[in-house]
């Protein structure tokens, strides 16, 4: 019976509740953002309690729903919420720091921003839980006194109290009379309010213990508003005398919280370090054997069976430990709390198991003085930008982890820093591997072939890949995708027994991202071995037996076609090109790639077919595709119509197709004028020829052609009292052009 009472009890207040407040959430580059819309104007204060921030309201009827707040935010910033009796707490990572302001009255504005907060941020005061929240109050009603004389002898002293909200039921119904005290001097009043702040200061630090009466002998009166809140005194500024006094006064606690801040280690862009305790995984692996895995299961119950959330992250460092990754994941996931560091575990979880990694707070610590600098150069995620490592510190912290973990983790974190172009640093941890006893695994050869890569020794890294590929080891599916990527790379010959043995991997792998991967290597492999016709068999026959992705579909049909027209003999080509199947696949082409095949295609002969490739196209076409539908056009016929493609475009492929259309049209006058400019001169020459045009011919031939273009354009000059002279010169003429036509027939 005591039991269901107390259950009812402590739903009382729940059932109390009138509004709901709907908590809203958007992410942000640099923060995450929470808006709480309430129905009336509400007073708020937000400040610090031991797991991040907490948001206080002057109103005990309200319910706050965050069923929908990570439904847009991650939990990078706030991990979760804690109801309070009057508001809500947010558990906050490190790193973060709140913001708070208001659009209007009843919409407040809370912000999770990235770093540290501000000197004198106003929001890092702890809030005090012994009283209703510091806020302004709204006008509430008054109980009406009798109305009476106020007797005041003098006017009232301005005293240093809070105005209740209420008047108490029992206030006394006569006058009250205030004496004024003497009046402080400006120095004695300012002395007065530093000495009450600094010892305010020290007894919220627990230097000082105040003497406070009993619960018992203090009136019992109602809840009562507080004072506007105080901004938080700037940290330097708190250091130094006030400002009409000499006095400074700084605690213990002030001067080893300073010398703190000073020392903590920041990254070069200046955010803090994490510290070394967060990644100390050599003191995770517990007492003997270092498996401990049943003593810590067995106490993450504590006092009424409710699981403790320290004892969910010991258990989840433990499985992280032994590099049990997946394990160390399901355990913060599945148990319904809070892990601290969470974030953190996960990621190194996700480095044991050589998956990717979310890196959160530990991304962007590569030049920290610590083992963070290790730990952000495995949790990389190949696109973010770094700063610059610290490679002793990379060095110190990979040293300092047990034997077994340095050769799990040593040939990953090598990997990451070829990828990072940090070869000597990945020399220097593959050296560290191999002074380890015992016998290696397939994981350093893969590691030394990469290293050589990277080092531009590609026989060698290719003979070190093929040595993996060929023992039909664990990595021999990734050594053989490296090797056909690197050698596409350098654009040397893929030999077919690597093909076939990356589309024999892809198969064993299919519907993973690595069966893709090799599939995809494969029919590259083919391309860039000169056989584009080929792979693109292959890409139809992997589209129906082991479906590639559509952006590697796309990106190796582009590929293939654009071999094809490059170096595919005229009959491949003409096979992958012509005819209603072979459109509805250019139709995915890449539309500069579908140009090139029309052009091809009109170079060919078959300028219809060149007119329905580009028909493909259905906007408006750019000025490349205007130049292949012109040249479409004049070899079906069309002057007219190819002209038309050409008109408003300049330079020499236009020009170009200016002239052969003069010279489709017979002008070939204009035309060997236009090929002369364009300093085609054969077919400027022959032109010419054509629109008799000697002198042209002249300047443009050689040898006999000169000659005879120089004898039609000469006049013949006789006496005219000579006619057998004349006659004699121009059989001799004649005779000298019947010998030049011949050599130029012959």
């Amino acid at each position: 019976m005591l039991r269901v009472l107390a259950v009812v009890l402590l739903l009382i207040p729940q059932l109390a509740r009138s509004e709901t407040v709907k908590v809203l959430s958007g992410e942000h580059a640099d923060f995450s953002r929470l808006v709480f819309q309430f129905e009336d104007a509400t007073n708020w204060e937000v400040g610090r309690w031991d797991r991040g921030y907490e948001l206080r309201i002057d109103r005990a009827d309200v319910l706050f729903d965050v069923s929908s707040v990570f439904n847009l935010i991650p939990r990078q910033r706030i991990s979760a919420f804690v109801e309070s009796a009057n508001g809500l707490r947010l558990v906050v990572n490190e790193g973060f720091h709140a913001d708070a302001f208001e659009i209007r009255r009843n919409r407040l504005v809370l912000d999770i921003k990235d770093g540290a907060p501000p000197q004198g941020a106003p929001f890092e005061g702890v809030l005090d839980e012994a009283k209703t929240a510091n806020l302004p109050q709204a006008p509430v009603s008054r109980p009406q006194l009798p109305e009476q004389k106020k007797q005041f002898p003098n006017p009232p002293v301005q005293l240093p109290l809070v105005q209740s909200a209420q008047v108490h039921q029992d206030a006394p119904d006569f006058p009250i009379e205030i004496v004024e005290e003497p009046a402080l001097s400006d120095s004695a009043r300012a002395f007065e309010q530093n000495l009450i702040e600094q010892l305010s200061r020290a007894a919220s630090q627990g230097l000082l213990e105040a003497n406070l009466p009993t619960t018992d002998e203090l009136p019992e009166l109602p809840t009562q508003a507080e004072p506007e809140p105080r901004p938080q005194p700037d940290e330097a500024a708190s250091n130094q005398p006030h400002e009409k006094t000499h006095v400074k006064v700084r605690t213990r606690v002030d001067i080893d919280a300073q010398s703190a801040r000073d020392s903590k280690p920041t990254t070069t862009f200046g955010k803090t370090c994490l510290p070394n305790d967060k990644f100390a995984i050599d003191e995770w692996g517990g007492e003997g054997s270092g498996f401990d895995v049943p003593s810590l299961r067995s106490a993450l119950l504590g006092e009424f069976d409710e699981v403790e959330p320290k004892t969910v992250r010991d258990l989840a460092r433990h499985y992280i430990y032994l590099s049990f990754g997946a394990e160390a994941k399901a355990v913060m996931r599945d148990l319904g709390v809070i892990v601290p560091d969470a974030d953190i575990l996960m990621a190194m979880a996700n480095v044991m198991d050589n998956q990717p990694a979310v890196p959160g707070r530990i991304a962007g610590q590569e030049s920290c003085d610590g083992d963070v600098a290790m730990w952000a150069v495995l949790v990389w995620d190949n696109e973010a930008a770094l700063e610059e490592i610290n490679e002793e510190a990379v060095k110190t912290a990979f040293s300092t982890l047990p034997v077994r973990l340095r050769k799990h983790l040593g040939p990953q974190l090598s990997a990451k820093l070829v990828e990072l172009q940090e070869v000597e640093l990945a020399l220097a941890v593959r050296s560290a591997i191999s002074r380890i006893p015992g016998d290696t695994d397939a994981s350093f050869d893969l590691l030394d072939a990469r290293i050589e890569l990277a080092l531009g020794n590609e026989d060698q890294a290719w003979q070190a890949l093929e040595g993996v590929s060929d023992k039909g080891r664990s990595l021999s599916a990734e050594a053989t995708l490296e090797l056909l990527n690197s050698k596409i790379d350098a654009a040397a010959f893929v030999e077919g027994k690597r093909i076939a043995d990356a589309e024999s991997y892809a198969f064993e792998r299919r519907g993973t991202d690595m069966g893709h991967a090799l599939a995809a290597a494969a029919i590259h492999a083919t391309i860039s071995n000169g056989s584009p016709g080929d792979a693109l068999k292959k890409l139809d026959e992997t589209s129906s037996a082991m479906p590639l992705s559509e952006e590697d579909t796309v990106r190796l049909t582009d590929l293939a076609y654009d071999g094809l027209v490059a170096v595919a003999e005229d009959i491949v080509f003409l096979e992958h090109t012509v005819g209603p199947t072979m459109r509805k696949k250019l139709a995915k082409v890449n539309k500069e790639i579908r140009t090139k095949v029309a052009s091809r295609l009109v170079d060919l002969g078959f300028p219809d077919e060149a007119r329905a490739v580009l028909d493909l196209n259905t906007d408006v076409p750019m000025d490349y595709e205007r130049l292949v539908l012109a040249r479409a056009a004049l070899a079906a016929g069309d002057v007219q119509i190819a002209m038309g493609y050409v008109a408003g475009l300049t330079g020499a492929d236009a020009d170009r197709l200016r002239a052969d259309a003069l010279a489709e049209i017979r002008n070939h006058a204009d035309a060997a004028r236009l090929y002369s400019e364009l300093g085609l001169n054969p077919d400027a020459l022959r032109e010419a020829w054509l629109a008799q045009d000697w002198l042209r011919v002249t300047e443009l031939g050689a040898g006999s052609q000169q000659e005879i273009a120089a004898l039609l354009s000469a006049e013949v000059k006789t006496p005219d009292d000579t006619p057998l002279e004349s006659h004699r010169a121009l059989i001799k003429r004649s005779a000298r052009m019947r010998d030049l036509l011949d050599t130029l027939t012959q």
